[in-house]
């Protein structure tokens, strides 16, 4: 028989905790739903940067430039590894020293942020150092909504791929995201987890486990449903269900490892 005080105390916890992600998952479903396309564009159209920040992409960094050559955007400046093939558009940046604490990709950003002369700027793979950028300068940072702006990517082909891969997002977790939203959506999915093994020892925390798992199925549809649509890839909606399982603990172990700097980095 489980003590009836912890099982007080940690249905409670389960309880807010999920209150709170209900509410985040809500935000972020009606932000989603606010998203409209730019009604009208300034003339002349102004110039645009695309900056790229690659190491080790052999497998896909040709057709991500040649992609880039297609588009119809007058004088791009592009970061690229065979630079010297396209000198009129091409402007390399080389890191040679990297100061102590920076990771390898954020810093050379940060260094084509503070180079570039273009009224608009524009990132890929950058969206924890998005959230940077809008805070500390006095940029205006938005996500591409429209279908044009997309950027397709092959996602990783084995389960030991997406894990290390996970791992090494969650490493920059603490550094990039909001330290308040981290931690209670960590201590969430953490009694989520914990709490659902105690489920087995009593009664009511199984009725409240349950409960709660059902209120984050229904959110997490929501967000989901409506990001599937954006994307046009309303066809993913059939593994929602068998992934939202293992979500939980994946992202907490993901987390505590690539916090704890166990992780593999790209060869």
């Amino acid at each position: 028989m489980f003590f009836p005080s912890l099982s007080t105390l940690f249905i409670a916890i389960l309880v807010v905790t999920a209150f709170y992600y209900a509410v985040l998952g809500f935000r972020w479903f009606r932000a989603l739903n606010t998203v409209r396309l730019g009604k009208s564009i300034q003339e002349p159209l102004p110039s645009v940067s695309v900056l790229i920040a690659a190491r080790n992409e052999k497998d896909s960094i040709q057709k991500n430039i040649d992609s880039i050559l297609q588009r119809d955007c007058q004088g791009p400046e592009i970061l690229a590894q065979y630079a010297a093939q396209y000198p009129d558009k091409f402007h390399i940046i080389a890191i040679k020293d990297l100061p102590e604490g920076q990771s390898a990709k954020k810093n050379v950003i940060s260094l084509m942020v503070a180079t570039s002369e273009s009224e608009i700027l524009r990132l890929t793979d950058t969206s924890l150092h998005l959230q940077k950028i809008a805070v500390h300068y006095p940029w205006k940072a938005r996500y591409g909504v429209h279908e044009k702006t997309f950027v397709k990517t092959t996602g990783k082909e084995t389960l030991k791929g997406l894990w290390e891969q996970r791992k090494r997002w969650a490493s920059k977790t603490i550094d990039d995201s909001p330290r308040f939203v981290f931690l209670l959506s960590m201590v969430f999915f953490l009694a989520l987890c914990f709490v659902g093994t105690l489920s087995f020892f009593s009664y009511k925390i199984l009725i409240a486990t349950l409960l709660v798992f059902a209120l984050k199925v229904i959110g997490d549809m929501l967000l989901i449903v409506r990001g599937l649509h954006i994307f046009n890839q309303q066809q993913l909606l059939k593994w929602f269900l068998p992934i939202e399982f293992f979500q939980a603990p994946f992202i907490v172990l993901s987390v505590l490892f690539g916090t704890a700097g166990k992780f593999q980095w790209k060869p």
